[in-house]
């Protein structure tokens, strides 16, 4: 499986984030929202990355998740929903962000069933390099299932000058 990147600030990793930085990000979920409403799909879920990232909340993230869902990205937004149920309870906690949280694990699941794989099945043959959209893939992921996203992918074997 090729590995996802979600990328965390300090608050994400049990810092509390300051007073500034949950008004920024009430800022960024209600203008994530808006944009969601109005069909700007790629402004929204950076609202809600950002939103997510300065204050982070089971509700915000899985915001953020869905909205990765919709354009397809579903290898991130399963690993970002399955990643909310493991976030620390907070003391203030809402009854929204427990939902949130139930939701969460069933997205994950769903998008579990719902992203594709491919296994490439290659000979031996002694430093080939292989890719798949441009990203090298390990050797040790060969000839497992690699969960891709949705689409055309373009997979590449290299073995000294020669590209396949």
């Amino acid at each position: 499986m090729l590995g996802v990147a979600v990328l965390l600030t300090a608050p994400a990793f049990g810092g509390e984030p300051t007073a500034a930085d949950r008004k920024e990000a009430k800022r960024f979920y209600a203008e994530a929202r808006k944009l969601h409403s109005e069909g700007k799909l790629d402004e929204a879920v950076e609202r809600f990355r950002r939103a997510a990232e300065l204050a982070p909340t089971p509700v915000t993230r899985l915001e953020w998740a869905r909205g990765l869902a919709e354009q397809s990205k579903l290898v991130e937004a399963r690993a970002l929903a399955l990643s909310i149920p493991a976030m620390p309870v907070t003391a203030t906690e809402t009854v929204k962000s427990k939902q949130a949280r139930r939701e969460a694990e069933a997205l994950g699941k769903e998008l579990g069933e719902r992203i594709p794989t491919v296994t490439l099945v290659l000979g031996p043959q002694a430093g080939q390099e292989v890719a798949i959209d441009g990203k090298p893939v390990s050797k040790e992921l060969l000839s497992a299932a690699i969960a891709l996203d949705p689409g055309d992918h373009v997979a590449s074997v290299r073995v000294g000058d020669k590209t396949v």
